[in-house]
Order: C-alpha cells, then sequence, then structure tokens
C-alpha cells in the first residue's frame, strides 16, 4: 500500500517534550493556582488557536485542541474560571467539528472506512420530536449534545488516514494540560490534615469540584501514558518524567474517593497491555514487567493513600457506607454503586413504558417519582439512551458496543489490538458512571476509531504493516 494516496500527509513526529518544556507547564499549573484567570486565559488561546488552524488548513491542530479539551473542560470547572460557561467543552467541540467539516470540504474525499456516525444520527431524530413543546436547551445541551458529536466526530475520522506519528502526537497533545492539572491539585489540596475524608467521594481533595470528573481525567491519563510508552513514543525526554507524573495521577487519583475513573482505568490498562504480553516471548518479558510495575506502584501508592485516610480508602473500594458499617443497612448493588444503580433501573422503567420514541431529551430526570425514585439527573449514558430515545436509543447502544469489537477484529497488529480496545473501553465504561458529562468518552472513542496506519520506516513511501486494512 503506497502510503502517500492513503495518508493526510502532515509534517507531524511524535516527538517528546524537553525538561525545560516540563518546568513551564508546572510553572502554568502555579499560577492557575494562584489566579484562576490562567485557566480562561487558556481556553481564549485554545479557541484563538483553532481558528487560526482553519485558516492555515492545518486540520492536525484543530485535532490536538480537541484531544486536550477534556481535561481544560474539568479543569475550568475545577477552578470555576472567570466568564467560562460550564458546558463550554461541548461548545468548543461544536466550533471545532464545524471547522473540521469545512476543512473536509476543501480536501479531496476519501472513502470512508465505516458508518457507525451516520446510524447513530438517523436513530436519534425520531426522539428528538417527542415532548417538543417542552423544549429545555440547558436539557438538550446537557443529554442530547454529547451523544450528536460523538456521532458527527465517528463521520469525520471514518473520511480521515493518520500516521502512527500523528495519532502518537495526538496524545500527547491530550496529556500536555495533565501535567499542570497535578501540580494545581498538589498545590490545592496538599495539607491532608485539613481534609475530612469519609466513606463518599472527597470534592476537597478534588481541586473543589466534583471528584468524578477529576478521576475520570486523571484516570484516562494515566492509560494515555501507558499507550505511548507502549508505543515507543514517550511524552517526555526523561523518562522518569513520565513514570513520576504516571504515580502522582494514581496519588491523586485515589484521593478523590471516586472509584469510577480509576477502576477503569485500571481495566483499561490491562487491555491494552493483554494482546502485547501474549504475542511472543520477548514481548511477554517487556510488557510483563511493565504491567507488573504498574501493579506494584499502584498497590504501594494504595496503600499510602489508605494510611493517610485512617483505612477508609480501602472502605470505600469495598462499598461500604457509615449505615453498611453500623448494621443499619445491608450492602447490596445499589449502594456499591452509589446509588447508580436505581437511576438505571428507573431509567429501564421508563424504557418499558415508552417503547417506540422514549420521552424526549432530558425528560427521564423529572419522571424518575413517578417511578419511586429521586428526580435526579442520569448517570449511565446506555439507559438514559433507552429512556428517552426509546428504540433508537437502543439501536445507538448496540452500535456503540457492536462497532468496536467490529473495528477491533480488523486490527492486525497485535500491539494495535490492545490499544484500540482499552480507548474504546475506557470511553464505553466511563459512560457507565458519568454518563457524557465531560468530553472524555467523546474523544476516546472517536480516537479509537480513527484508521491509522502503522509503518516501520519513517523514511519509505510503502508501507511494510498497516494497523488497519480495508
Amino acid at each position: 500500500m503506497i502510503l502517500s494516496s492513503r495518508i493526510n500527509h502532515v509534517d507531524v513526529t511524535a516527538k517528546a517534550l524537553s525538561p525545560l518544556y516540563a518546568g513551564g507547564l508546572t510553572l502554568l499549573g502555579t499560577a492557575a493556582a494562584w489566579s484562576a484567570g490562567v485557566i480562561t486565559v487558556l481556553w481564549v488561546t485554545t479557541l484563538a488557536l483553532v481558528l487560526y488552524a482553519f485558516f492555515k488548513g492545518r486540520a492536525d491542530w484543530i485535532w490536538y485542541c480537541i484531544a486536550a479539551s477534556p481535561v481544560l473542560e474539568v479543569w475550568a470547572r475545577m477552578t470555576r474560571a472567570p466568564l467560562l460557561p460550564y458546558e463550554l467543552g461541548k461548545y468548543f467541540l461544536v466550533v471545532a467539528i464545524m471547522l473540521l467539516i469545512l476543512l473536509k470540504a476543501r480536501q479531496r474525499k476519501e472513502h470512508s472506512h465505516h458508518s457507525s456516525g451516520y446510524w447513530i444520527i438517523g436513530a436519534i431524530i425520531p426522539s428528538i420530536f417527542v415532548n417538543i413543546v417542552v423544549f429545555n436547551l440547558d436539557q438538550w445541551i446537557f443529554n442530547l449534545l454529547g451523544i450528536l458529536e460523538l456521532a458527527t466526530l465517528l463521520i469525520l475520522v471514518s473520511f480521515e488516514r493518520w500516521s502512527i506519528e500523528r495519532f502518537c502526537r495526538t496524545l500527547q497533545y491530550a496529556l500536555i494540560p495533565v501535567v499542570p492539572v497535578a501540580v494545581y491539585l498538589t498545590l490545592s489540596a496538599s495539607d491532608f490534615s485539613r481534609i475530612t475524608f469519609d466513606l463518599s467521594a472527597n470534592s476537597v481533595a478534588s481541586g473543589g469540584f466534583a471528584s468524578n470528573q477529576v478521576s475520570t481525567i486523571l484516570g484516562a491519563a494515566v492509560v494515555l501514558l501507558l499507550v505511548l510508552q507502549i508505543l515507543k513514543r514517550p511524552l517526555f525526554t526523561w523518562r522518569f518524567l513520565d513514570f513520576g507524573l504516571l504515580g502522582l495521577l494514581i496519588f491523586r487519583g485515589f484521593l478523590t474517593f471516586s472509584r469510577g475513573g480509576m477502576m477503569v482505568a485500571g481495566l483499561a490498562v490491562l487491555i491494552a497491555l493483554s494482546p502485547s504480553i501474549f504475542a511472543s516471548v520477548r514481548s511477554f518479558f517487556r510488557f510483563g514487567v511493565v504491567g507488573a510495575l504498574i501493579v506494584v506502584l499502584s498497590a504501594v501508592i494504595f496503600q499510602k493513600v489508605n494510611a493517610i485516610t485512617g483505612n477508609l480508602l480501602l472502605l470505600r473500594y469495598k462499598g461500604e457506607t457509615y449505615s453498611t458499617i453500623s448494621g443499619a443497612s445491608a450492602k447490596d448493588v445499589n449502594t456499591i454503586l452509589s446509588g447508580r444503580g436505581d437511576i438505571a433501573v428507573s431509567d429501564l422503567l421508563i424504557f418499558k413504558d415508552n417503547f417506540v420514541f422514549g420521552v424526549g431529551p432530558g425528560i427521564s430526570k423529572t419522571l424518575r417519582s413517578k417511578y419511586g425514585f429521586e428526580n435526579i439527573a442520569a448517570h449511565t449514558e446506555f439507559t438514559r439512551l433507552l429512556s428517552e430515545h426509546g428504540i433508537g436509543g437502543l439501536v445507538i447502544a448496540i452500535v456503540l458496543i457492536v462497532f468496536p469489537v467490529w473495528w477491533i477484529s480488523r486490527q492486525k497488529i497485535a500491539a494495535w489490538k490492545g490499544i484500540v480496545a482499552a480507548l474504546f473501553a475506557l470511553a464505553i465504561l466511563t459512560t457507565f458512571h458519568a454518563a457524557m458529562r465531560t468530553n472524555t468518552s467523546i474523544v476516546l472513542y472517536a480516537l479509537a476509531a480513527m484508521p491509522v496506519f502503522y509503518y516501520t520506516n519513517r523514511n519509505v513511501e510503502q508501507a511494510e504493516d498497516t494497523v488497519h486494512r480495508k
């Protein structure tokens, strides 16, 4: 296969960042701890960059900003940065997607590798008109915009042709804002004697914001760091900085007391390493050692955080509450899931009574009390799709599950199968505890579906291996 006929040529090399760059990011995190206005400036700069990239015809720069948006989104919420709306991440994706569509219209149209995005949009249209008379813009943005953005990104990536260098460079940009965020968390919540730990998620240790979202981006960053290691394109030129950042992210992730982000990350790490470990004897030792080191590092950090919190972290991960410990109530699935089980059950009951078109975007929240549950927003995207979009939601759920299986089966290299599977798992499982409250699942799922071509010699046109073949 001739690369020049398949790859969108951009002069991209996934170069590791210098220690000086790491120092600059550390200073940025320190400045943000002093003034939240720094994050506002970062977002303005990001928006300006995507506009500049559009006029320069550099779609790769737009994708870099898209990859960085989940961390920037949560950081803005964490700091309550001035002048920035809560759903800025979703608004940004709308702008970025529109610019990518305009850029794609200028280029020669490539063959589409998959049609999953079209299926999602087609399935969701009928339910949009249900309860249109009680249209609520905020509820539509909160519940509907995320899945529509994912569908549109899937359509866009189906026409892309990326080299492995461009893919890795995109992951590096996704990780760049994680460094100042880790510094910010360390500076804003470093005195553990002033933090009251209990058997619930801890917003104080999460920078003063929803620990679930903070834990999600920290866990995702752990996985992306590992992926870059597997692909031999680390974030920093000094490898110990990568492992130092890895340890810090795990440490801060455990401190949030939000289990979803860290447990999903752990499973994604296992998925990413498994194909490589069993590919050959040589890779067994190489990746087996990496996996063992991550397990040991995580165990040591877990014990340290557990000691800091007076054994509460261990009880939290066991699903205990003060009520179950005292014997006032029994530990069950709903208790372990922090009430998400009841929310999912109410979604299924609503779906049963509104099987065809669902109840419409954002309406399930107001109907839960009729089924004996608290009126609370959905926490699980798949059950929300069923209750609010009916049969269309069921179709979307099937597409979101079946498409990754089909896509992974088409990959030819063992290590790449693991990486793609890990990104899909991270994206999908995150929606089971955080729905689509952030861009994380949207961006990771789209990147997992990206047609990436792997070639062993960067100076030749003819590919010796391909990650994906038609």
